[in-house]
């Protein structure tokens, strides 16, 4: 647990202003186990302000580079892949119309070591058993 951090994801964080969001996916597992290496860094978004996070990063010269799908999702999550074109950072937007999305936001903070803010570790791992994926089932 003591290796390096990223700061990709606080330094990504601060992109978004008023704008809600916490990380998710790798950056997010790393805050509570031993760190892996991931190029992209996944914010979850809540479904209110979600088209107010797509606005601000295609003003801001973010370029989407595809729609995401979650084809074993019953968490009915939608979202979009980004990448800055001058420093070739990728990052994804990340909501759902459930509940248990907006209930994220409401649970008490958890923050990475570098102070970034995480998804709390029930919801991280709700999102990580219904991804279905073997890379996400390691990180449990």
């Amino acid at each position: 647990m003591a290796g390096p951090r990223s700061n990709a994801g606080l330094t990504a964080s601060q992109l978004f202003g008023d704008i809600p969001v916490m990380l998710n996916g790798a950056h997010a597992a790393n805050a509570y186990m031993p760190p892996r290496h991931t190029a992209d860094v996944d914010f979850l978004v809540p479904k209110h302000r979600y088209r107010d996070a797509v606005a601000k990063h295609a003003a801001e010269g973010w370029k989407q580079t595809r729609e995401l799908v979650f084809p074993n999702a019953n968490l009915e999550l939608f979202g979009s892949a980004w990448n800055h074109p001058e420093t070739n950072e990728e990052l994804a937007l990340i909501s759902s119309p459930q509940h248990w999305g907006e209930a994220a936001f409401g649970a008490p903070v958890a923050r990475a070591q570098n102070d970034a803010r995480v998804l709390p570790l029930p919801y991280l791992v709700l999102m990580k058993l219904d991804s279905a994926r073997t890379t996400d089932h390691g990180d449990l």
